[in-house]
């Protein structure tokens, strides 16, 4: 929670506040009334807990939750989203059923249709095995906030959110957390309701171009070190995954890098095995794209490759 009082009440109130849930708010330097208000929460359920540390940014708001967290499962809310009623306690029902790792849901934006999650029938795909996360591209690693994730596999291994990035920290602590999985299931339930183009949102107020371009490198330079620790086989979908974090020449240019910047930051790439692009990345992950779409990315894969004939074509894609 980060100067979110306008909204915070809604996300709390989308919380099932029974006593076997534990919800621990960690205000990150909020100069408004949202501490206050959360305050008010605990008055009625001693089971809300409020943290206050100087403002740090997501990831150590995060990790403050995991150190001070006691549950089996841990879910990350981010304060101006909410959740759908009677969703999370399906989930759970789910991960204890299946003695599950993680189980993951499905996110829905604010102006989607309101499913009643109550009645909803919920389709699972169950992975199991070690490594099975790298094997399977289809298995969800954007974001920290669709899952429940078995508490002490994260505290047991060390995992933690990393502090440094502003961007593709959720794609980081996965590949982590995937690292010491059993058991995986993945649902369709829409239980996360994400606010697109929120104005609380900290990678979209705070941060330059080329900080967010930045992280990007540092997330898959992270990512692809901590699996090889773990594993001794190649996964080549991860490789195509971390092709998805390589900025095209207009991304480049909008944030000021010359041409010889630029090819610094492809050059980072090429260590990590990711660059230069394959067509093969645009097939496996838009399968169902539309033509004009694929087309598209069609084009800004070539000027990749050839950065200097991006940064002529600038605008003309």
């Amino acid at each position: 929670m980060y100067n979110t009082a306008p909204v915070i009440r809604r996300c709390m109130d989308s919380i099932d506040l029974r006593d076997s849930v534990e919800i621990i708010v960690i205000d990150d330097g909020s100069t408004d009334d949202g501490p206050s208000i959360v305050k008010e929460y605990q008055k009625t359920h001693p089971h809300v807990r409020l943290i206050s540390h100087p403002n740090s940014g997501v990831s150590a708001a995060r990790n403050a939750g995991i150190s001070n967290a006691r549950g089996k499962y841990i879910c990350f809310v981010d304060a101006d989203d909410y959740l759908m009623p009677n969703g999370l306690e399906r989930i759970v029902a789910i991960a204890e059923k299946h003695d599950a790792d993680i189980v993951l849901f499905a996110q829905r934006r604010a102006w989607q249709e309101t499913v009643p999650l109550q009645n909803f029938p919920i389709k699972t795909n169950i992975y199991k095995g070690r490594g099975t996360a790298f094997r399977t591209y289809g298995i969800p690693d954007y974001y920290a906030t669709d899952a429940v994730y078995r508490l002490s596999v994260i505290k047991e291994n060390n995992i933690r959110f990393k502090t440094d990035l502003v961007l593709r920290e959720d794609d980081t602590f996965k590949g982590m957390f995937y690292c010491h999985t059993q058991t995986i299931i993945v649902t369709d339930l829409p239980l996360y309701c994400y606010i697109l183009d929120s104005p609380y949102s900290a990678t979209r107020t705070k941060n330059s171009r080329r900080t967010l371009i930045a992280s990007n490198y540092k997330a898959a330079g992270y990512r692809k070190t901590y699996i090889q620790e773990h594993f001794d086989e190649q996964f080549p979908y991860e490789t195509l995954k971390y092709m998805r974090f390589v900025p095209n020449p207009k991304e480049a240019i909008a944030a000021e890098y010359t041409l010889q910047e630029y090819r610094q930051i492809l050059a980072i790439y090429h260590t990590l095995g990711c660059y230069p692009l394959s067509y093969k990345w645009i097939h496996v992950a838009h399968q169902d794209g539309k033509l004009k779409r694929v087309i598209k990315l069609r084009v800004k894969t070539f000027l990749t490759n050839h950065p200097w004939l991006g940064y002529l074509l600038r605008k003309l894609y």
